[in-house]
């Protein structure tokens, strides 16, 4: 074969060119023939040449990747594999190492996945969604047997779409709601609340008194549901007391919680400043990694890692990696009693009977038309750019998806025809998870997963609770429910004629008689401060702000060397300056002081009747009690005018803003008044916000306490 230089190559190439701009087609056929019998390689090579790029149709050109977006993961996750085996060069390695990978993906299943990634998105074209993710874990193993990064790799045109970038691996995302779980379980293990712990849903201001610029949540419906619990706060995904719950367990706790759950590091969680919207989702992170932590739910409170890799094999066929041996193993953050807390409540998104606003659309039936125990939670964001739903089944799949636009185009948010992600992402999530669990494929051993779920641990106990206020039954409680609580934090049962006793605490003592009795000036607190309560809590009264500000509360029971006053919830130590006093110049000292002080006495410890009647000093008969019967015979008793009854409030306007300091909260939180329920008897019913009081505070609810109007 002749060699061809690249001078004679050069000089071809430029006499065909001079002949082609003089357009002499006679003169280059004679130099083609020429060629073709001289140097016919020649030829070929200069024809190949002058073939220009559009000639060459590169569109004709297609990727020899069968799933990009997974192949670009398994990628990315052998080569910190292979940095981690001390491998020079992983990027390079990965590429012309000759290695051999075993992967986890079900082929079968990821083509399902992706045409109902597809059939959703484009049925909710007219609700502007053009791109959607899915990503299917086996949260046994942590195996991801399906994954979506967008509905189509090769859509580079349209910008609401952008196919090549990877929303499932490489996007973070706001998941709204869906981060919802992850604070109601941090603040289950860290013990700060219960599935039945009680809160009012209504409009709550945090950070300043000024409405402009404070921070005033509200719910997806734009409405308030008063008095409720823990468990229905989650269920129905309302934001308010979502917040209130944030507010009692702390952002702090939550983000190391979410660290350990494989959401997302705490720095960079805590570097968004996201502060009491982190409840709500409002902090960006990655679809895969809220898929692996809802996994934990369904896992007895275990996390497997999510992984593409197998195997591998080096380019002789030898394994250097098997993640059976090699893998990180699994971790346990949060134990099986905490996680069944949040399951109990997440499973019944998927019960018709306990969710009846998507409970039915959600359920998940086996072959034999049996509802499977599942775990389902959506998220929206307030401006409709990203809807997403996440849920799975004890012990084998967990799937969470995403809709939306690449761009953070927004999607349609007219008044009544908004995306909801229970509207698109629950019918996705819906359809691949009855595929994928009633068929055989690969991931299952070729047969549909059955039917189980997780049996109640150890360290759980199920306790009745009063249906609206979440304590222990009583003989006025109404509807009771039961719930399940950790081991130590079931509420104490009620006292005997609980049921009878005003649940509001007047001026320092409690009214005895028929619920909703009225104290002094019709002023109620809500219990004593919290610093008293840690105290009485520890086994030390709390501080008596009545007696002064360096007295302390006497034991419920007096002692031999005690002295009362003439109030009967006013008892002093034997040393005190009072103690041995005249009652009545004591009496007057007291209210000397009460006006110049001005502050509110506190609630004291109630006494046994018999230990008060022992310790009331006999009244003797004297010149008071003559003057007092002289004056009554001289002026005969009018009859008590009544004042005529005030216009009431119709029901559903607020009640002004309290002014700071008005109502003694935990955390000097101020809140507003709101009608929250109908009127019962003709009579609306005036409830508190009560931010963060839990079971162990004392707190009672009334079950009718009848019209009050809160004055502070």
């Amino acid at each position: 074969m002749p060699v061809v230089t690249a001078e004679e190559v050069e000089r071809t190439i430029s006499a065909f060119t001079r002949l082609d701009q003089r357009g002499d087609k006679k003169a280059m056929n004679k130099l083609a023939q020429r060629l073709q019998k001289e140097q016919p390689f020649l030829l070929q090579h200069a024809a190949a040449v002058r073939v220009t790029w559009e000639e060459m149709g590169p569109s004709k050109v297609t990727s020899v990747l069968r799933e990009p977006h997974f192949s670009f993961r398994v990628q990315r996750e052998t080569e910190q594999i292979l940095a981690s085996m001390g491998v020079a060069n992983p990027a390079q390695a990965v590429l012309t190492g000759g290695y051999r990978i075993t992967t986890t993906l079900d082929y079968p299943l990821q083509q399902t996945a992706k045409e109902q990634v597809s059939k959703w998105v484009t049925a909710l074209a007219n609700k502007n969604v053009h791109n959607g993710a899915l990503v299917a874990i086996n949260s046994a193993n942590g195996e991801i047997v399906a994954y979506v990064g967008s509905v189509d790799y090769y859509n580079r045109a349209d910008l609401r779409v952008q196919g090549q970038f990877d929303v499932a691996g490489l996007g973070l995302r706001q998941p709204g709601s869906a981060f919802k779980p992850i604070t109601y379980s941090s603040a289950f293990r860290a013990r700060r609340a219960t599935p039945a712990t009680f809160f009012v849903d209504a409009v709550t201001q945090y950070g300043s008194s000024n409405p402009k610029s404070a921070y005033i949540p509200t719910n997806a419906g734009i409405k308030e549901h008063g008095p409720l619990l823990a468990m229905d706060a989650l269920r129905y995904s309302l934001n308010v007391p979502s917040v209130m719950m944030q507010n009692l367990v702390g952002v702090e706790v939550t983000a190391q919680f979410a660290e350990s759950m494989g959401v997302a590091s705490a720095g960079y969680i805590l570097g968004e400043d996201p502060g009491l919207t982190l409840t709500l989702g409002s902090v960006p992170i990655n679809l895969t990694n809220l898929t692996q932590a809802y996994g934990v739910f369904g896992e007895g409170g275990t996390l497997h890692r999510a992984t593409t890799v197998i195997q591998i094999r080096d380019r002789d066929g030898n394994v250097i990696y098997d993640a059976a041996d090699d893998a990180p193993p699994a971790t346990q953050p949060m134990t099986e009693a905490e996680a069944y807390l949040t399951h109990w409540i997440l499973e019944s998104n998927t019960n018709p009977k306990l969710n009846l606003l998507w409970g039915k659309r959600a359920a998940l039936y086996d072959p034999a038309g049996t509802r499977r125990h599942a775990g389902f939670k959506t998220g929206t964001t307030n401006d409709y750019r990203d809807v997403s739903g996440f849920g799975y089944v004890p012990g084998s799949l967990v799937t969470g998806v995403w809709m939306g636009n690449n761009n953070q185009e927004p999607m349609s948010n007219r008044f009544g025809q908004g995306l909801f992600s229970a509207d698109g992402p629950l019918y996705l999530w819906h359809d691949f998870m009855q595929l994928a669990l009633n068929k055989p494929w690969d991931w299952n051993g070729g047969a549909p997963t059955p039917n189980d779920d997780i049996a109640q641990p150890a360290g759980v106990v199920m306790a009745s609770v009063c249906r609206f206020s979440g304590m222990s039954p009583t003989s006025a409680c109404g509807a009771t429910i039961k719930s399940p609580f950790l081991e130590g934090t079931v509420p104490p049962p009620g006292r005997r004629g609980a049921g009878r006793r005003d649940v509001l605490r007047h001026r320092g003592r409690t009214r005895t008689g028929r619920a909703g009795a009225r104290g002094d000036r019709g002023r109620p607190t809500l219990g004593r401060p919290l610093r008293e309560r840690r105290a009485g809590a520890e086994g030390e009264p709390g501080p008596d702000r009545r007696a002064g500000p360096r007295e302390r509360v006497a034991p419920d029971r007096p002692d031999p060397g005690q002295h009362r006053l003439r109030r009967p919830d006013l008892r002093l130590r034997a040393g005190h300056p009072h103690a041995g006093a005249d009652a009545g110049a004591v009496g007057r000292r007291w209210r000397r002081w009460r006006r110049g002080s001005g502050r509110l006495p506190a609630r004291q410890p109630e006494v046994h009747a018999d230990a008060r009647r022992a310790s009331r000093r006999p009244r003797p008969a004297g010149r008071r009690s003559e003057r007092a019967d002289a004056r009554a015979l001289r002026r005969p008793r009018r009859p008590r005018r009544r004042a005529p009854p005030r216009p009431r409030r119709p029901i559903g306007r607020s009640s002004p803003t309290p002014t700071p300091g008005q109502l003694r909260l935990p955390g000097s939180l101020r809140t507003r008044l709101t009608t929250a329920r109908p009127p019962r008897d003709g009579r609306p019913l005036l409830v508190c916000a009560a931010i963060g009081v839990r079971e162990s505070a004392g707190v009672e609810v009334d079950p009718d306490p009848g019209p009050r109007r809160w004055r502070g």
